[in-house]
């Protein structure tokens, strides 16, 4: 792994959108990103490792971003942390996701009920809501929903991001309240 002089410096060019700064990054934690595709790939759910791949380098990215300089926590700790949590929330979105794509009619023969426009209107719904909690919601609290969602405790993000624990459960709340009036517009 990268030194704490050699991060110090990777880190806040990434940040910056440094794109040599990041794949350099990429390449230091490349071991920690394929080891845990690797644990989470072969599940019940069939997802292609590339998908895992692709979801725990966009996990690794957001991490990246989401650092705290200064932070107590090691940015390994919390990068491995940041993409557990999104290969995670990717196999729980996936499982949701599976189609149950046979029934019985109503002579007992399997029907097939596979409706890609429906999935397909569905999906933009959801991107469109997502959208709208994005935008009603601060820097800081779409850092703290993120890794709230991914399925982080408050003490963890916390730590994660160098905070104490009230300021996080503080923002959940106002989170929450946003979410509502967010949920209600629509």
């Amino acid at each position: 792994m990268a030194g704490n002089s050699e991060l110090s410096v990777l880190l806040p060019s990434a940040k910056e959108g440094d794109e040599k700064a990041f794949s350099r990054l990429l390449e230091l934690y490349s071991p920690l990103i394929s080891a845990s595709v690797k644990k989470y790939s072969g599940g019940l759910i069939p997802i292609d490792e590339d998908d895992l791949r692709q979801e725990a380098t966009i996990s690794f990215y957001k991490a990246v971003l989401a650092y705290a300089d200064g932070s107590d926590t090691d940015f390994g700790h919390y990068a491995k942390i940041c993409v557990e949590r999104g290969l995670i929330s990717h196999i729980r979105m996936q499982k949701r996701h599976v189609p149950f794509t046979a029934t019985l009619d109503e002579a007992g023969t399997v029907q097939d009920r596979d409706d890609p426009a429906g999935d397909l209107i569905e999906r933009e719904r959801v991107g469109e809501l997502n959208d709208k909690i994005r935008e009603s919601l601060s820097d800081f609290e779409n850092m703290v929903w993120h890794l709230h969602i991914s399925g982080m405790s408050p003490s963890v993000i916390a730590e994660a991001l160098g905070r104490d624990v009230k300021s996080i459960n503080n923002a959940l709340r106002r989170i929450r309240v946003k979410l509502r009036r967010t949920i209600k517009k629509q």
